[in-house]
């Protein structure tokens, strides 16, 4: 819950889903609670600039819930099936990492990180974070021991482990898919470096691949 001069900060920079967002406000949370809640429509991979002195280094917990290919939805949508290639895959896995990158900053020092897909990929999920701890193993770090953190421990909800986090297989456990990897943040000595620090290494190739 929200401790005692808390607040939540909702982010969605779709001014659409924005308004979907405060319709179901409005419609399932109580008044009282609607006061802590501020929904705002910064760009994620931007949020050091765009939220600067606001929300920066504030939160004691952040979820980015990241943009994802959602192959359970392609599945049923035959006109996105249709214009979907593996390049989709590989940009939103850059934009996952952008998000992440800033997402860090958003969180006290020993504040948690919550980042979570519902793709299936591992391109866009402990692929992810394995380029996040490499960019940024001296600020943020993957919690250890769930069972510290969480109330229940994923397995028993028939999660599978990943090598950073954990996956729930509609097959499985019957819902799903979703993936999420729990960091915690050790702080934010970086801040100062290069906001604009290439992702060059892992990403030039992206925009050569064809996949029409």
């Amino acid at each position: 819950g929200v401790g005692e001069g808390g607040h939540v900060v909702c982010n969605e920079m779709s001014a659409a889903r924005r308004s979907k967002l405060l319709k179901v406000m409005k419609d399932f949370v109580p008044y009282d609670y609607r006061n802590l809640v501020n929904v705002t429509g910064y760009d994620a991979t931007q949020w050091r600039k765009t939220a600067r002195g606001m929300h920066l280094r504030a939160f004691d917990a952040v979820l980015v819930d990241a943009p994802c290919s959602s192959e359970r939805h392609l599945l049923h949508d035959p006109q996105e099936m249709a214009t979907w290639t593996p390049k989709r895959t590989k940009q939103n896995a850059k934009r996952q990492l952008d998000i992440l990158l800033q997402a860090i900053f958003a969180a006290r020092p020993g504040g948690r990180l919550l980042y979570s897909t519902c793709s299936i990929s591992p391109v866009e999920n402990d692929d992810v974070v394995e380029k996040l701890l490499k960019k940024r193993g001296e600020v943020v770090e993957v919690c250890g021991n769930l069972e510290d953190v969480l109330p229940v421990n994923p397995t028993r909800l028939g999660a599978t482990a990943t090598k950073y986090g954990w996956m729930f297989w509609p097959d499985v456990c019957g819902y799903g898919p979703l993936y999420f990897s729990l960091l915690s943040v050790k702080g934010n000595d970086a801040e100062e470096e290069d906001e604009e620090e290439d992702d060059d290494d892992d990403d030039d190739d992206d925009d050569d691949d064809d996949d029409d």
